[in-house]
């Protein structure tokens, strides 16, 4: 919840106090939404119907899409140090986060987290921001 209070603070700064509020509702949505076809997916993939029954339940999903949108207006000549040494491209680093939080505490959602990234890429990348803009001029 630290991670959002810092990249909260960089969004709401940069969008405004209403496109946030709206982002991170439909964040939370669309994460939820994307872990519900990744867990159909890794169902039908491993032939294994666990994966339909997992409940995750939390807001790392969005955390981790705020991530992904906060280091996209990151300049790409940065850097962040994982464990203070080892410099990791903005472009890679939640990736990194990732397999660090997994490792750390196997317990987590790795297909909730995985559907977070997922989420972001799809604002920076895709069809949300799109969706989000659209709304957001409608509603004001």
């Amino acid at each position: 919840m630290a991670s959002f209070l810092y990249k909260g603070q960089q969004l709401e700064t940069l969008f405004g106090g209403r496109y946030f509020a709206l982002l991170v509702t439909i964040l939370t949505i669309s994460s939820s939404l994307m872990l519900v076809i990744l867990g159909q997916l890794a169902s039908s993939l491993f032939d294994n119907p666990e994966y339909l029954f997992t409940c995750a339940i939390g807001f790392s999903a969005v955390i981790f899409a705020l991530k992904v949108i906060t280091t996209h207006y990151t300049p790409d000549h940065s850097s962040y140090s994982l464990f203070s040494f080892i410099p990791i491209s903005t472009k890679y680093i939640v990736w990194v986060e990732l397999i660090v939080i997994q490792l750390i505490t196997p317990n987590v959602s790795f297909l909730g987290h995985v559907a977070g990234i997922l989420v972001g890429l799809l604002y920076t990348n895709g069809p949300l921001r799109y969706i989000c803009n659209n709304i957001y001029n409608v509603m004001f």
